[in-house]
Formats: structure tokens, C-alpha cells, sequence
């Protein structure tokens, strides 16, 4: 999904004493807040792992790259030296350009690709080494335009940018606007890069919109401050919120109400908050499942080799873990039911959408 990369690497060889696991993140710069979430669901599995005496008999070792933030160039370059190490499964990247890059050089390379949340559809389908945890989120854009215009709203705007993701959850969220009948009076799409947004927004409130719909994600905090002060009274609908962007929001996403497949289980909440004593935020459930489905995949194969762990994944048709429940598809990709959201007191809750 979004601005951010993760990747999880495994390699092993005989004479290795452990079996080496690479991490690349953005731990620095642009999605750290994310990356070290990440971060930690990856590290809290391993831990569980090696406590239950690690794999095929050796503990795991995790190596972390710092790719300091959304380059597409930087994260190759991050990919490429764990694979100078001879890593040949990866678990990764986060978001949608990267993953698009990545997954074309993963297929040729022959490395396994698991995603915990690459969020844009076509991603799995490069080849039969491509995984996904995080479900496409085009279909949750569609329904969130619908509901929008079920909710009664008659003026409605939509705002996106040109990053791949972004500008496809917009056209989702357009589709299933038009398709409810609605009446659309803004369709914005962004360059993706900061900006104070400020001719966005005066569009926005000179065409008096009630309804705004975002799936700008990158700098969506950024456009909602700025509609609140340009004195927008609209109910605001989110693709996705995060912590970092509602905190960046400054209390403009208060009562928001957000579609997302963020559902991780009370448990893993439980157990995240009392390692880390930190809020469970976007992509640590799925960074964790990602782990443990790898580890189910070396260990139901005794082996680490990249085309046997991908036959096995491909073999799966259900999984249930700290993400919830997934169903898998076909090409490797994943299922799982949306689930909607809203902020009260500065605080992402569940939210029950009644129809109007």
C-alpha cells in the first residue's frame, strides 16, 4: 500500500550457523513512523520463532537496511545488496510503486517476493514467486463511494494524487460514486510530492462540497488541515489512516470515517502493546503474518529453497493470524473482508456504517 517499502529477506546456507533474515525499511526519513511499526511485527515473530527453538533446528538472524525513505532507486539498491548476500526470499515491499518496481526483478532473479501490503491490483500476477498479505484495496475504494452517496451526501469530492495507488483508489472511489448515481463536483488528482495544497482545497470549498473523499495517502493530513481552515464543514471519508497521518492532521480527521483491511486480532493487539508499549498501527499484524507464513512455508518443506516455499504457498487457501482471517487466491494473492473506521477524541476506532 502507499509511500513506504518493507522488505524481509531469508537466506541460508550449510555452514551457516543461523538462518539469516535481511530487513529493509524505511527507518529513517519519509514512512519511519511506519517502518519501524513494521519493524517490530517482523522482530516480535521472530522472537516467538526462536523461543520455540528457531528453524530447520537454527535461530533466526535478522539484518536491516535502512533505505531512508521512497525512492524507488534507493530501495532497489537496498534489495540488491541483500542479494549479493545470497538472500533468496523477500518479504516486501510496502507500498504500491516500489512493489511495481520490485516484483518484475524479484521474478527474473528468482526470489520469492511476500508482501505484507501492497495494496494496487496486478501485483501478485508478475509470476508464480509473487505473494501478498494485504488484500487490493480497489474494491474497498469502489464500496466507500457507494456508501458515500448511500449516506445521503449530494455534493461529493474526490481527491488522489499520480502515485499508482493513490491515483487507482481514486478512480475506485470515482466508480463507485457514478455507479450509486452520486453527483461529483470535484475529482482532484495531485502531483505526489509535498505542497501546502491550498488551490486544492479553495476548489474543494468553493464547490461547496459535503462529502470529501481521500485517497491522497501520502499527504492527505496536509489536505485535510488545510479544508478545515479553509472553513470546510464536509464529512470527511479516508482510504486507509494511519497514526503518523492523523496525528499529522492536527484533529481535522476527527469523526472521519474510514474504509480499510486493518483488522488485526485483539489478541496480537494485546501481545504488540505489552512488547512494545506503543499503539498497534497499519502493516504490524501483516509484517508479523508475513513471518510466521514463511516459516510455515521453510518448515512444512524443510527447505529454503525459493521454489519450493512458493509451491507451498500457493497450495494454502486459508490462514488465520494476528491479521485476522485470509482467504487466498489463485495467484498468491489474498481475500479479507473490509472493515470500517472512524476517529473519536483523536483516537482510530471501529465504526458501524448505518445506511440512511
Amino acid at each position: 500500500m502507499m509511500v513506504l517499502l518493507v522488505f524481509l529477506f531469508v537466506a541460508c546456507t550449510e555452514t551457516s550457523d543461523t538462518l539469516k533474515i535481511g530487513a529493509v525499511l524505511p527507518l529513517s526519513g519519509y514512512g519511519s513512523e511506519t517502518g519501524q511499526t513494521s519493524l517490530n511485527g517482523y522482530e516480535l515473530a521472530i522472537k516467538e520463532i526462536n523461543d520455540q527453538g528457531g528453524l530447520l533446528g537454527k535461530q533466526i538472524e535478522l539484518v536491516v537496511a535502512d533505505h531512508k525513505g521512497d525512492s524507488t532507486q534507493e530501495a532497489l539498491s537496498a534489495y540488491n545488496s541483500l542479494k549479493l548476500k545470497g538472500i533468496n526470499v523477500v518479504l516486501g515491499p510496502h507500498f504500491s510503486p516500489l512493489g511495481q518496481a520490485m516484483a518484475p526483478v524479484a521474478c527474473d532473479d528468482d526470489i520469492v517476493l511476500i508482501s505484507p501490503s501492497i495494496g494496487i491490483r496486478g501485483f501478485v500476477e508478475q509470476c508464480d514467486l509473487i505473494f501478498d498479505v494485504w488484500p487490493a484495496d480497489y474494491q474497498n475504494s469502489k464500496l466507500l463511494g457507494e456508501m458515500v452517496v448511500k449516506q445521503g451526501h449530494k455534493r461529493i469530492a474526490i481527491i488522489g494524487s499520480e502515485q499508482s495507488w493513490e491515483y487507482e483508489q481514486a478512480e475506485g472511489v470515482k466508480e463507485g460514486v457514478e455507479s450509486a448515481k452520486g453527483n461529483l463536483v470535484e475529482y482532484i488528482i495531485t502531483q505526489d510530492k509535498p505542497d501546502d495544497f491550498l488551490t486544492e482545497a479553495t476548489k474543494i470549498v468553493g464547490a461547496n462540497a459535503d462529502a470529501v473523499i481521500f485517497t491522497n495517502y501520502g499527504y492527505m493530513d496536509i489536505v485535510a488541515k488545510r479544508l478545515r481552515e479553509q472553513g470546510s464543514k464536509a464529512q470527511f471519508y479516508v482510504v486507509i489512516l494511519d497514526e503518523a497521518r492523523k496525528n499529522g492532521a492536527q484533529g481535522a480527521f476527527e469523526n472521519a470515517i474510514i474504509i480499510s483491511s486493518f483488522s488485526p486480532s485483539a489478541e496480537f493487539i494485546k501481545k504488540f502493546e505489552k512488547e512494545y508499549d506503543a499503539t498497534i498501527d497499519f502493516a504490524a499484524d501483516t509484517s508479523y503474518d508475513s513471518v510466521m507464513l514463511l516459516a510455515q512455508a521453510i518448515t512444512a518443506t524443510e527447505s529454503t529453497d525459493p521454489e519450493r516455499i512458493a509451491a507451498y504457498l500457493l497450495s494454502l487457501k486459508e490462514y488465520s493470524g494476528a491479521s485476522g482471517h485470509l482467504t487466498f487466491d489463485s495467484n498468491g494473492g489474498v481475500l479479507k473482508n473490509s472493515v470500517f473506521q472512524t476517529v473519536k477524541n483523536n483516537v482510530i476506532v471501529k465504526y458501524y456504517l448505518a445506511i440512511r
